[in-house]
């Protein structure tokens, strides 16, 4: 089977199997040495009629080796599927379970349709590659497992992999628009003494809802993502207000109207950019974005200095006011 990431695996030794000459050459060899040790005198007689191949008893230990090389190589196709690298179908599906993964619905069925809707499952390409990446997920238990979990929520998202960059793997897991993982921003979790770790989540608007941090807490506690010795608590981020206001010379007599609404869309772009735990927002970054906008006369009135966010808070933009003279 052919894999964007990973090679195609060499047959084991003890399954490779030759072609049915092989095999034949292979049946009376073996015949020979037997009749050698057990009866030598009918070596030469044997030998002459198996060398005849228009006789019958020619064409019956051909036919044997022909049957007995099919068996082989049912046997060995059968045992090969105990090799994830090897497996198809169902025997894929059974080898994958054995790390708790599935094989992901890309497309439910619904027969109601008109047309009916058929149901489209992952190919065995891209279930293999998840299946061998799945040792390097995060573990149950570390700080970045439980970043992890805590932005997933128990959601399945359908995940791909892209490997087109040499030496770079890219996962992507896209999830349902109406889950609550897409309510989720960012996480972080802090060791704060022994077991004790916090988990402080920032939502994309706003503050974390009481009961978006109860599901989360609810689903971090599971006994596969928690370890029995941590007690993990989970927070809301805060959230450190500020606002932009930049006034701008407008010393080239351009549109102002269009200064103003090319420059207060790319303000907001930085802005929220910078909406993420222990981000920062300099005076001089503000600056920067209206430099780059080819103004370079301007005054930065607002924020006067730095805004930091930290483990448990992030900046957050409540407005961006742009002035033209």
């Amino acid at each position: 089977m052919s894999n964007i990431f990973f090679p195609n695996p060499n047959v084991p030794d003890l399954l490779a199997l030759g072609g049915y000459d092989e095999a034949l050459s292979r049946f009376k060899t073996t015949l020979f040495e037997w009749l050698t040790e057990n009866d030598p005198n009918s070596v030469p007689t044997i030998k002459s009629v198996i060398e005849d191949n228009a006789g019958l008893f020619a064409k019956l230990v051909q036919a044997c080796s022909y049957v007995a090389h099919i068996h082989v190589q049912q046997a060995n196709s059968k045992a090969m599927q105990s090799f994830a690298s090897f497996a198809k179908g169902d025997m894929l599906d059974a080898r994958v379970a054995d790390l708790g993964i599935e094989r992901q619905i890309i497309q439910a069925q619904d027969l109601n349709a008109n047309p009916p809707i058929p149901e489209i499952k992952e190919d065995d390409e891209s279930l293999l590659t998840r299946y061998y990446l799945a040792s390097y997920t995060l573990k149950p238990g570390s700080l970045l497992g439980y970043e992890f979990h805590s932005r997933t929520v128990g959601e399945r998202p359908v995940i791909t992999v892209d490997s087109s960059i040499p030496g770079e793997v890219v996962v992507k897991y896209k999830f349902d628009q109406q889950s609550n993982s897409t309510l989720i921003r960012d996480t972080r979790a802090v060791h704060i003494d022994g077991g004790l770790i916090d988990i402080f989540v920032l939502t994309h608007d706003g503050v974390a809802s009481s009961q978006l941090l109860n599901e989360i807490q609810t689903y971090i506690d599971r006994k596969d993502i928690k370890e029995a010795s941590d007690n993990v608590v989970v927070k809301a981020a805060t959230e450190v207000n500020y606002s932009i206001h930049v006034r701008v010379t407008n010393t080239q007599n351009q549109n102002p109207d269009f200064i103003k609404e090319q420059l207060e869309a790319e303000l907001n772009f930085f802005a929220d950019s910078r909406r993420k735990l222990n981000s920062i927002v300099r005076p001089e970054q503000v600056g920067g974005v209206v430099y780059a906008k080819e103004l370079p006369e301007y005054e930065v009135l607002s924020p006067s200095s730095a805004v930091a966010g930290s483990d448990s808070s992030a900046p957050n933009c409540t407005g961006v006011v742009v002035e033209v003279i």
